[in-house]
């Protein structure tokens, strides 16, 4: 079965920002002379930037997975229909030729 994952642009830029922030909070611990409470307080704001982003995200839908539709055949519900991809018939001969790419229908 087969999921679709919907990603809004923002979230994604989020993730970069958090990475980007992420990776100099590190390169500050690592390479200065911090004293611990420094490192504490630089690991929380970095902890509470990824939570408050992962709640906006889940609360304006930034991430959605949805189920395809399929048609039901149950008895307890309308079924529901399925999205159907759209082709015009030119797409399906070759330019010039007026002969089809499908095959015969014998």
């Amino acid at each position: 079965m087969h999921h679709h994952l919907q990603i809004r642009h923002w979230v994604v830029w989020s993730l970069y920002f958090g990475v980007v922030c992420g990776v100099v909070a590190l390169i500050n611990i690592l390479a200065r002379n911090m004293s611990s409470t420094q490192d504490i307080i630089v690991l929380l704001f970095g902890a509470l930037f990824w939570l408050l982003a992962g709640i906006a995200c889940y609360g304006y839908d930034g991430v959605k997975i949805e189920l395809p539709a399929r048609l039901s055949g149950n008895k307890t519900g309308p079924p529901t229909v399925r999205q159907r991809e759209w082709r015009a018939a030119s797409e399906f001969v070759l330019p010039g030729t007026r002969k089809s790419m499908l095959p015969p229908k014998y």
